[in-house]
């Protein structure tokens, strides 16, 4: 990728979109949040994955108990980390996880 491909990337959309996800890992909680949601989510997508009833469980509801465990993990640790950090977490979890398969 040349100087211009990644210049045109800095200055697309997309990028003012994910710079304050990228801002909120900087701070002090955010690698450490990421690295439990990166343990948490194939363990909650595996013990959901399906349900007796639908055959699946919701997004929704995998997202919900990601998020529980990803604050109460933070929380023995001594953090207190925002909701937007939790989620930013999952979804970068959630996305690189989609990527390894």
């Amino acid at each position: 990728m040349g100087f211009y491909e990644k210049f045109k990337i800095v200055t697309s959309d997309i990028f003012k979109f994910f710079l304050p996800l990228v801002l909120t890992f900087l701070k002090d909680n955010g690698p450490t949040i990421l690295e439990i949601a990166l343990k948490v989510i194939p363990i909650i997508a595996m013990s959901l994955a399906v349900d007796g009833t639908t055959g699946v469980n919701s997004g929704a509801e995998k997202r919900k108990a990601s998020f529980n465990r990803i604050m109460s993990e933070a929380k023995a640790k001594g953090l207190k980390p925002s909701t937007s950090e939790v989620n930013a977490a999952i979804e970068i979890a959630v996305a690189t996880l989609k990527e390894k398969k």
